[in-house]
């Protein structure tokens, strides 16, 4: 799972989504994704503030992190709808 949704670089073989090669079109990745079994949240922080984490940890620019994790933030509250 974690090759499939680029995460990591797989080290033989092929995946295909959509009829595609996933080495040559990684834009179709975003289609899918996975929970890992283990909990990755810690109980004392927001989800705001793990928003944050994650975006620093993927390499979203400092500066840009707070603008990335309103939309998110946004963008949950619209699935309510």
């Amino acid at each position: 799972m974690r090759i499939i949704c680029n995460d990591e670089v797989a080290t033989s073989g092929d995946v295909f989504i959509n009829g595609k090669r996933m080495t040559e079109d990684t834009s179709r990745t975003g289609l899918l994704n996975y929970c890992p079994q283990n909990n990755p949240l810690w109980e004392d922080i927001t989800l705001k503030e793990h928003l944050q984490l994650f975006a620093a940890i993927r390499g979203v620019p400092s500066s840009e992190i707070t603008t990335f994790t309103e939309r998110y933030l946004k963008s949950f509250e619209e699935d309510k709808l």
